[in-house]
């Protein structure tokens, strides 16, 4: 198949590299691009451990800090090579989204506060689904991420999607008659729930919100 890939790089890369070698042909075409947040702080004052949601927030800290002494606890598996590349050595892996992490961050328990890095407009709430379980996160934007600029690809299968925001470019963009010849494979309901107005050929939910469920249904 070939498949649009929508999320931002440098993980788009990555999925594309995936793809190819299940023999299938890419498409990158972010519909979202990453802007650093400018005068941001980082401050680690109280924290006994660190949350990152995205590699996008990895990088982002390690290019404002050197401080990598912390545990991290990580979304998934692209997120924590991009914290072992970073330097940090104590990284726990959850199984994919906010959700998952913040279940990963309750079974350690661990004794203070969590210092959250991500981005200006997270997926969603960890703070609120760890705090009836007594654990204080605190987030700190150090990006953005705004529409990309540009066309839809044409000649394509279908399309893989990531996160809600990026649906919500798709669905402002893409006409109603492309979208009837072309499979939505989507990361999580979330994700597909802005372009339920669009009838696509078939709609595919991936079981778990992490990109290995997303590839095996293909």
């Amino acid at each position: 198949m070939r498949l649009w890939v929508t999320r931002t790089k440098p993980e788009a890369e990555a999925t594309a590299k995936r793809l190819r070698a299940l023999g299938h042909t890419p498409v990158v075409q972010p519909v979202l691009e990453v802007k650093p947040l400018a005068s941001v702080q980082i401050d680690l004052a109280g924290a006994v451990a660190i949350a990152f949601s995205s590699q996008n927030g990895v990088k982002a800290f390690a290019w404002r800090s050197t401080r990598r002494e912390l545990p991290v606890f990580v979304t998934g598996e692209g997120t924590a090579r991009a914290a072992l590349d970073a330097g940090f050595s104590q990284v726990m892996v959850a199984g994919g989204g906010l959700e998952e992490l913040a279940r990963l961050i309750i079974q350690k328990r661990p004794a203070g506060k969590i210092a959250w890095f991500g981005p200006q407009e997270p997926a969603g709430d960890l703070a609120g689904l760890l705090a009836p379980a007594s654990i204080e996160a605190r987030l700190t934007p150090l990006y953005a991420t705004v529409p990309a600029e540009g066309p839809l690809p044409t000649g394509i299968d279908g399309l893989l999607v990531h996160s809600p925001k990026a649906a919500t470019v798709i669905a402002e963009r893409m006409p109603a008659e492309v979208a009837k010849g072309l499979v939505l494979f989507a990361i999580s309901r979330a994700a597909a729930n802005p372009l339920t107005g669009l009838e696509f050929a078939r709609v595919a939910v991936a079981k778990t919100p992490d990109e290995d469920a997303l590839l095996a249904m293909l």
